[in-house]
């Protein structure tokens, strides 16, 4: 059975760069105790409202070359409680 979590995951680097792009919203990340891929990290923010959504695009594989690029985008309410 396929749970999904692993739509949940994504490489190391990315998600340095994601940190790294919220530590300039006054974001800090402590990680986790557990080396574990799953397990969660605890953030804290200076201002809430000021956080941005997380905007990525997924391009297209080389074998679906007619699918154009399409963008997503994580709202602030989805990575960070208030």
């Amino acid at each position: 059975m396929d749970t999904g979590v692993s739509y949940s995951l994504i490489p190391a680097s990315d998600f340095s760069n994601i940190t790294a792009g919220l530590n300039e919203f006054g974001v800090n990340c402590t990680a986790p105790e557990s080396s574990s891929l799953t397990a969660t990290h605890s953030c804290n923010c200076k201002d809430y409202n000021s956080l941005p959504a997380i905007k990525f695009e997924v391009k297209p594989s080389v074998f679906e070359t007619k699918d154009p690029t399409k963008w997503f985008q994580i709202p602030k309410e989805s990575y960070m409680e208030k």
